[in-house]
């Protein structure tokens, strides 16, 4: 990809998809709308997935159906974090 600049005239280049047809057996396991962009690693277990978004918030969602959890966090501020094993 080009590097971007506020005067160029090209259009930018589009992520490719060919990777979904060389691996199909992999299939989407949880879509999910944050109200703002996710900046964490999230942890999951068997039940949950939990991350923090950049409102400060810290979601969990049930990892079957998208359901939001009740008890969300807010701190306030950009939460960043990274879990390396959650059980």
């Amino acid at each position: 990809m080009d590097k971007f600049t506020s005067t160029s005239t090209t259009k930018p280049e589009r992520p490719s998809y060919t990777m979904n047809s060389t691996y199909p057996q992999v299939q989407q396991a949880l879509t999910h709308h944050a109200a703002a962009n996710v900046i964490s690693t999230p942890a999951a277990n068997k039940e949950l997935v939990v991350f923090g978004n950049s409102l400060g918030e810290v979601e969990a969602l049930n990892i079957r159906n998208d359901e939001k959890k009740n008890g969300d966090l807010k701190q306030g501020s950009d939460l960043f974090f990274s879990c390396d094993q959650w059980k």
